[in-house]
């Protein structure tokens, strides 16, 4: 039987590579070029200050490659970044995701009681938090609302983190690269199945089917 591909949840860097599906990240207002299906597209919470409303039209014509609002968020480290401005964001788009039944990629730093709070006022079809970097009581916490948690090189450098990775619920994991030139996704298997005492080819079932299941891949 055909083992399904590795699936890269999160990158910005688009380029084909063998024997694995990427989800292309897409940042409005950016200047970027849309990138090849399939990909979220959003205003990232580092963009909020010189976003412009008109950004938001952007969803309101159809795109065949869109399978999600992404990356949106909350980065509370970026303290030159209007807190009030960022959360004001998070909400006008999340909007768009429920309105438009679209599953919801969040970017979250130092704010994780705060990016719960707003999820909790919509009715999402699915939640996923890209590039997590927390402790396995932070999984359990989030858990509780049905959210799924993408891992990448740099979550593996937190050893809470690793904890967490083997700790997540196998329906609710994801692996990414995000922008790192160096990140091999296969490699971040290899040791995501090691961690995890999981075959790899059980590792690329799991997750393809969550893949299939939220962003209907």
């Amino acid at each position: 039987m055909n083992q399904p591909p590795y699936i890269d949840i999160h990158t910005h860097r688009c380029a084909p590579k063998a024997g694995v599906e990427c989800l292309c990240v897409y940042r409005l207002g950016s200047g970027d070029a849309e990138p090849p299906a399939p990909f979220v597209a959003g205003v990232h919470p580092w963009d909020v200050a010189q976003a412009d409303f008109s950004l938001l039209d952007y969803f309101a014509a159809p795109h065949s490659g869109l399978v999600g609002v992404g990356e949106i968020g909350l980065d509370f480290a970026r303290e030159a970044v209007d807190r009030s401005l960022q959360v004001e964001w998070l909400n006008r788009q999340l909007a768009v995701a429920e309105r438009l039944g679209l599953p919801v990629v969040v970017h979250s730093v130092r704010a994780y009681n705060e990016m719960a709070l707003e999820l909790k006022k919509y009715s999402l079809k699915a939640v996923v938090f890209h590039g997590f970097i927390g402790s396995p009581e932070l999984i359990n916490q989030l858990s509780r609302s049905g959210y799924a948690f993408s891992f990448g090189a740099a979550s593996l450098r937190s050893p809470k983190t690793r904890e967490a990775l083997q700790a997540v619920a196998p329906d609710r994991l994801f692996l990414e690269s995000d922008d790192d030139p160096q990140a091999d996704i296969r490699a971040l298997y290899d040791t995501v199945a090691a961690l995890r005492q999981v075959p790899l080819p059980a590792l690329k079932e799991n997750l393809y089917a969550n893949y299939k299941r939220i962003f209907n891949g």
